[in-house]
């Protein structure tokens, strides 16, 4: 299974239940900027699958551009420093998981949903 096709799976198995409740048609939308945002500069994908090979989690994204509006789409207010991007200094996690804290990395804030940062990115 190709790395997209199982990203979506586990997107549209995660997102299914509360308090997301996505449609197929929510799914479909996701996906349709995936190829595009697998072709941003620093792009990242990291699948996890079980011994079988099956997808079970994910976590992709690429570095911030300069002038990124990542930071103008979160739910709250960011230091003014932490929002001024240089294209080398921040990665924008599009599915992060509470592991990442347990890495070094600190949450910076939380996007609304279906808001514009990660597709202008």
């Amino acid at each position: 299974m190709r790395a997209g096709s199982a990203f979506r799976l586990v997107h549209a198995e995660a997102f299914a239940g509360p308090p997301y409740f996505e449609t197929d048609e929510a799914v479909s939308a996701a996906f349709r900027r995936f190829p595009r945002q697998a072709g941003s500069p620093g792009f990242r994908a990291a699948p996890a699958r079980t011994e079988d090979g099956e997808p079970v989690g994910m976590a992709y994204g690429h570095r911030l551009p300069r002038g990124a509006a990542w930071w103008r789409e979160l739910t709250g207010p960011v230091p003014e420093a932490m929002s001024r991007e240089d294209g080398r200094r921040a990665f924008g996690l599009m599915e992060p998981s509470a592991a990442y804290r347990s890495w070094g990395y600190r949450k910076a804030g939380e996007g609304r949903p279906g808001g514009g940062g990660a597709e202008a990115a």
